[in-house]
């Protein structure tokens, strides 16, 4: 059986990239990056949660203590970059 977990909407402006990101655990959410790679970096972030909140309220699945550094990483290189 096929579920939709999140759905992606992105667009180019003259100030950089925007998306729009629909998930089932957190709904909408614009996001916004003067580089696509940014906006790239933060999208994957944001659907890894997404995912991952989706399979521990399935399976009771949680993040590696590895994959939360990485996640803290990625959020710390953009929040640099913004």
């Amino acid at each position: 059986m096929e579920e939709q977990l999140a759905r992606v909407e992105i667009k180019r402006s003259g100030k950089g990239y925007s998306a729009v990101l629909w998930t089932e655990t957190e709904g909408d959410k614009e996001i916004t990056n003067k580089t696509l790679e940014g906006l790239f970096r933060e999208l994957t972030m944001d659907l890894e949660f997404a995912v991952g909140e989706h399979q521990r309220e399935g399976r009771g699945v949680e993040f590696s203590a590895e994959e939360e550094f990485e996640n803290l990483q990625y959020a710390q290189e953009w929040g640099d970059q913004s």
